[in-house]
C-alpha cells in the first residue's frame, strides 16, 4: 500500500468516520450538557438516523474528500451545507413557534465541530497534516 493510499485510508476511514463519530458525539453531549438539552438514545438505528450520526459521517467524508483533492472554495460549500442542514432544524419556528435557542445553538456548534474534523481528515488525505506520523504508522503497520 502506497503512502498516499494509506493517508486517504487514515483520513477518511479512521479520522472522518470512526474518530469523527466518537468526537462529534462527545462534543454534542458536552454542548447539550452546557445548554441543558436532553435527548434520548433508545436504540442504535434511531441513534444513527434520527440523531444525525449518519448524516455527520457522510458530510465529514464528503468534505474530507473535497479538501483532500484541494477543491477551490470548499469553505463556501461547507458554510452553505451548515446553513441548509440547520434550516431544516429551524423550519418549525418559521411557522409561528418561538425557537428554542439552546437547541439552535447546540445544532450550529455541533455542525461546526463536525466540519473541523472534516478539515483535519481532508488535510491528512492531502498530506498537509501529520505526514510524518502517517508515514511512521504505515511503516509500523504494513512493514
Amino acid at each position: 500500500m502506497t503512502e498516499e493510499s494509506f493517508r486517504w485510508l487514515i483520513g477518511i476511514v479512521v479520522v472522518a468516520t470512526v474518530l469523527g463519530v466518537i468526537l462529534s458525539f462527545l462534543w454534542y453531549r458536552l454542548l447539550a450538557a452546557i445548554f441543558g438539552i436532553k435527548r434520548k438514545f433508545d436504540n442504535w438505528r434511531a441513534f444513527l438516523t434520527e440523531n444525525g450520526v449518519l448524516t455527520g459521517i457522510i458530510e465529514r467524508a464528503f468534505f474530507a474528500v473535497a479538501i483532500g483533492f484541494g477543491l477551490q472554495s470548499i469553505t463556501i460549500a461547507m458554510v452553505a451545507w451548515a446553513g441548509l442542514k440547520n434550516e431544516t432544524f429551524w423550519r418549525p419556528y418559521s411557522q409561528g413557534r418561538d425557537p428554542d435557542w439552546n437547541s439552535v445553538s447546540v445544532s450550529l456548534l455541533a455542525t461546526l465541530g463536525s466540519m473541523i474534523i472534516a478539515i483535519v481528515a481532508g488535510k491528512i488525505c492531502s498530506g498537509d497534516m501529520f505526514q510524518d506520523l502517517i508515514q511512521t504508522l504505515r511503516v509500523y503497520i504494513l512493514g
